[in-house]
Order: C-alpha cells, then sequence, then structure tokens
C-alpha cells in the first residue's frame, strides 16, 4: 500500500537532478572523443584522383571472345566506356582496370565499404573486382601473388551511387579454377595490400548491341551506422539505469512493501525437425545457397544441420549439396538436349569450369567423358 506522505517517482525530478545530468554529458562527452579519434575517418577517394592512376579498357579477347571496347573516354570527372559483346567466350566480358600509376599498395583496411557513382545504358549489372597484392610473396596464390574479391552491382533506374560491404567481397570461383585451389581454402582479404580495382561486365546483356558504361567516382568508406547506433543505445541503456536507480532509492525512501508473485514456469517440450532436408532439395538449383541460408529458412542452427549431415550422409554440407547436383547433371546429360554449359547453371553451379572440376571429383569422368560412356 502507497502512504499519504509517499514521494511518487516524477520523470521531470530525475531529468534535473544534478548528479544525473553530470553523468549524462560526461558520458556523451567521452563517446564522442572515442568516436572521433577511433572510429571516423574521411573518405579514401580512388576516383577522381588527380590522375595518379592508370586506366586501362580490355575485352575477352585473352580467352578467345570476340567482343569489342568501340569508344571510351577519360577525364577528371568521367570515364566512359562504348562496347559490344559477341559470341566466342562462356561469358562474353570487356572491363575497365585501374593501376596505380607508382605501382604501391593502399592500406585499406581502416575502411569497411565502397562506394560507386556509375551509370549502365541497357546493362543489368557490372562485377567489381579489388584485388590485393603482396610483394613479399607470401600468400598463397597466383605467380603474382594477387587475389581477386568480387561484389555485384545490379543497376537500379533511382540510383546513381551504389555502397558495397567489403565483408561482402569473395574471391570467384574462376580464381580458384585458374590458380589450381579449393574454395574450402576460404581465402581472407588483406585489406593492407590492396593493390588496384577492376570493373567488368557481369551477366550478359544483348549480344551484338552497342552498350555504355560510365564511372563518375570510385572511394572507399567508413560507414559507422552501426557503431553510432551501438552509442545511442549505450546513452538510451544509461538513461534507463539512472532512472531505475532513481526510482529504487524512492521506493526505499518511501520503506514500501515488496510483493512477491510465485508461479509456475512454463515448460517447453523441443523436437528435433529435419525438413531442412526438403528445403535443400527444393532449392539447390540456386547458386547461392548455403548453410546460412537453410538455417535461416528452417529455423534449424547450422551446427545441427552440419551435424545430422555428417550422420547421415557421411559427409559434409557442402559436398551433399554437390552429390544431389551432380546427380541431377547425369540424369539431364542423359534425357535432355541442353548442353553442358547449361546443365551447369541450371543444377546450381557458378561457371562451367566449377561443374566440370566437381564432376570429375564425384563420377571419376569429366561431363564429356560421361556422355560418350552412356552413348
Amino acid at each position: 500500500m502507497i502512504e499519504k506522505d509517499t514521494v511518487k517517482p516524477k520523470f521531470k525530478d530525475f531529468i534535473l537532478n544534478k548528479t544525473n545530468l553530470w553523468i549524462y554529458c560526461f558520458s556523451c562527452a567521452l563517446l564522442l572523443l572515442v568516436y572521433f579519434t577511433h572510429f571516423k575517418k574521411a573518405d579514401l577517394r580512388f576516383f577522381p584522383s588527380h590522375n595518379s592512376f592508370n586506366v586501362k579498357f580490355y575485352n575477352d579477347s585473352i580467352d578467345g571472345g570476340n567482343s569489342k571496347v568501340e569508344d571510351n573516354f577519360c577525364s577528371d570527372s568521367l570515364i566512359q566506356m562504348s562496347f559490344i559483346l559477341q559470341k566466342g567466350f562462356v561469358r562474353p566480358y570487356v572491363g575497365i582496370d585501374f593501376n596505380n600509376k607508382n605501382g604501391k599498395n593502399i592500406d585499406i583496411s581502416d575502411y569497411n565499404q565502397i562506394t560507386v557513382e556509375t551509370e549502365g545504358h541497357d546493362l543489368k549489372n557490372i562485377i567489381i573486382y579489388l584485388i590485393t597484392r603482396n610483394d613479399a610473396g607470401t600468400v598463397t596464390g597466383d605467380k603474382n601473388n594477387e587475389h581477386y574479391f568480387s561484389n555485384n552491382i545490379v543497376f537500379s533506374a533511382h540510383t546513381k551511387k551504389y555502397s558495397l560491404l567489403l565483408n561482402d567481397f569473395h574471391v570467384p570461383d574462376w580464381w580458384y579454377d585458374v590458380n589450381n585451389l579449393s574454395p574450402e581454402q576460404n581465402i581472407i582479404p588483406d585489406w593492407n595490400h590492396f593493390n588496384r580495382i577492376n570493373i567488368a561486365t557481369g551477366l550478359p546483356p544483348k549480344l551484338g548491341t552497342k552498350h555504355k558504361l560510365n564511372i563518375r567516382s570510385i572511394s572507399f568508406v567508413k560507414n559507422n551506422t552501426s557503431v553510432i547506433i551501438l552509442f545511442v543505445f549505450i546513452q538510451f541503456a544509461l538513461m534507463i539505469l539512472l532512472f531505475i536507480m532513481y526510482v529504487l532509492k524512492i521506493k526505499s525512501l518511501n520503506k514500501s512493501k515488496q510483493i512477491t508473485i510465485n508461479y509456475k514456469p512454463v515448460t517447453v517440450s523441443k523436437e528435433p525437425s529435419e525438413k531442412y532436408l526438403d528445403y535443400i532439395h527444393e532449392h539447390f538449383q540456386d547458386s547461392t545457397l548455403n548453410l546460412d541460408i537453410v538455417s535461416v529458412n528452417t529455423g534449424m542452427s547450422q551446427r545441427n544441420i552440419s551435424d545430422s549431415i555428417s550422420e547421415q550422409f557421411g559427409c559434409n554440407f557442402k559436398t551433399y549439396i554437390n552429390q544431389i547436383r551432380i546427380s541431377e547433371a547425369q540424369r539431364l546429360l542423359k534425357e535432355s538436349d541442353l548442353n553442358i554449359s547449361e546443365i551447369a547453371y541450371s543444377v546450381g553451379f557458378s561457371s562451367p569450369n566449377n561443374f566440370n572440376r566437381v564432376f570429375k571429383n564425384i563420377t571419376g569422368q569429366n561431363p564429356s567423358e560421361y556422355l560418350q560412356s552412356i552413348e
């Protein structure tokens, strides 16, 4: 019960309390100091950058392709390329390579995002390659010690500036194939030795048609949105904590009685579920399918999925999916008129080279040999 002479907690009195104000203002000043000394960083502009780089336009002729860069233009504020993609390679392409004139590496480890202001005419997407190079030769990779990490920009009708997180850049499958390495090595980017940027066409637009790509700016940015949200949460939590302490102090002064509520905890029963197998069987054709996606869509933890696959099938998650894809590929090779590249993409592989390598690892034959054996 509340006595007549009790004092009620008021938020206004809490805010005007000098001790609370001092603590809150001090925490704000401390967080601002930490932010500007440890997190705030000016953007690193890669282009335009006062002509400190070389720009090179290239096509797929090195892979036997026939694509052509018809026109190109480079100024202090715009790089423009007009091109026509032609048959000759599995995925026709052209691109632009940005290379430092002094050839030195750049440390971008303090940044977490790259922004590209670009426009594509009749283009669906482009691929951004960030290339690192270790001149000391201590990194596993190709003979030039170069590692390629890629991500896609999907063009939007109303957006001209695109932002990509550096954590979303991964080694493309073709790089593993070219260097005879396994994707299971999971190479981690060494952003201390960033060397150059390469921009190439992605999913092929209509062949034989003239297309245009404009690049207006490229910058590395330290996006601190998550840090700012964390700091706001800390300040909010501090205010809640101070207010709770204030309320408890008022209650102590009023000598209020405490009420204890006894209750019986609710018992929740859990039953194991293996519906993840159904999800894998329905979505194995998706080349982006991974353990995290299956876990999110089935409500089963990644560890439990991995353990279940290992126990039932004696292999890991990736191998299990590849076995399903190769089994389906064998069926299509027998029953359909699709060529090998079309089958590779239809069963969930991101490239024909990767498909050929996995097919031979599982069956002991490459797809062409398998076709000959069943004829």
